[in-house]
């Protein structure tokens, strides 16, 4: 998953390529999202992505938030089926897909999809009294 290139617009509709090589700043920059339980909503740049799912740069475990172009990564272990139903307990990285399947950085619209999709889909089970936030994927 690792990504050569970063795409924006200068004007709607025009795109622009950049490298992404260390030495650019600005709108080069790739930025993704990423949420846990003991985490809120937090916007990272690409290269900090393996500080918090450090597989996110090997693993080919992505999902679609339907009719975006928004996806989620997460750690296959951190994978809980109770009920017939899965649910994600660890780190979620959020990021959207360019044209070509490369990683875009998100934008301000899809960080308000994230935060419609974590409100629909957060749920807290229980057990006795623990409580364990995480995200049903149903």
């Amino acid at each position: 998953m690792k990504n050569n290139t970063a795409r924006t617009s200068l004007s709607p509709g025009v795109p622009w390529t950049l490298s992404a090589s260390p030495q650019l700043s600005g709108p080069a920059e790739v930025y993704l999202a990423a949420v846990a339980p003991d985490l809120e909503l937090t916007v990272l740049p690409l290269c900090r992505a393996t500080e918090f799912l450090p597989c996110f740069d090997e693993s080919d475990i992505c999902h679609n938030i339907r009719d975006t172009p928004l996806l989620f990564s997460h750690h296959p272990a951190q994978k809980l089926t109770l009920g017939g139903r899965c649910y994600l307990v660890g780190t979620v990285l959020f990021f959207r897909a360019g044209p070509m399947g490369e990683i875009v950085t998100l934008t301000a619209e899809d960080l308000y999809t994230i935060q419609q999709f974590l409100e629909s889909h957060s749920v807290t089970l229980m057990y006795g009294r623990e409580k364990l936030c995480c995200l049903c994927m149903e």
